[in-house]
């Protein structure tokens, strides 16, 4: 696993307090299509992961957080997303917008982790994050990044994943974020895109603290990108 010096030094190269997109119309990443429409309302989409919830406070904040967003650039968004669904991705697992594709590996997912629930295989334990500025996700979303705290909760947290990469690994590294808005199916105006990067460069003048516990970790499925449903928490046996 990487490093807490080598994950620092990776997340920071580009997760930087001034946001800035070219001086040109955005184009968004082709991806995006598979979650929203053409009229950018969220498409279905399923599949499974695992999350920590948050605390009503934290999501009370990450609301007025996009309370701005969508007061001063709503050109840049589609479907907003509801104060209810937002969460850390710790781990993602499967997904497809053909739920038929997924099915037999979303239910081995399941299976394996509910054995893992049971055999006392995941530790108790809490982990701090800072808020470590607003980025542009690869085109797709805007999102709230963030880094454990310490050298111990970035073990703590590598720990949990280490245990989910076993059900199934992933091509790319751990960069844990709030996803806070999806962009418009079409894109935006360079004008818009300006405006955008003001904004969020004004918001990242804020920074603050986040806690989540094993107890807050979830299996999840989702149905679309405003959809998701408890399945157990990974916190306690069954």
């Amino acid at each position: 696993m990487e490093s807490y010096e080598n994950f620092l030094a990776r997340i920071n190269s580009f997760e930087t307090p001034i946001m800035v997109l070219p001086n040109e119309r955005f184009t968004v990443n082709n991806s995006l299509k598979q979650k929203v429409d053409f009229f950018n309302k969220f498409r279905p989409f399923y599949g499974d992961t695992t999350v920590f919830d948050l605390s009503d406070n934290d999501k009370s904040r990450i609301e007025s957080i996009n309370d701005t967003l969508y007061k001063e650039v709503p050109e840049c968004f589609g479907e907003r997303l509801k104060g209810n669904t937002f969460h850390i991705t710790l781990h993602d697992l499967s997904n497809s917008t053909d739920i038929a594709n997924i099915g037999e590996d979303m239910f081995r997912n399941e299976i394996i982790l509910l054995k893992y629930v049971n055999s006392g295989r995941i530790p108790n334990c809490e982990i701090t994050f800072e808020t470590n500025n607003i980025i542009n996700m690869v085109g797709v979303s805007l999102v709230l990044a963030l880094k454990p705290k310490t050298k111990d909760d970035y073990e703590k947290l590598i720990g949990l994943y280490g245990i989910t990469d076993c059900v199934k690994t992933l091509p790319y590294p751990l960069t844990p974020h709030i996803t806070l808005a999806y962009f418009r199916h079409e894109g935006f105006s360079a004008e818009n895109s300006e405006r955008l990067c003001r904004i969020v460069n004004k918001l990242n003048c804020e920074k603050f603290d986040i806690t989540v516990s094993t107890e807050t970790l979830y299996y999840e499925k989702f149905t679309d990108m405003n959809s998701y449903h408890k399945v157990f928490s990974m916190g306690r046996k069954y």
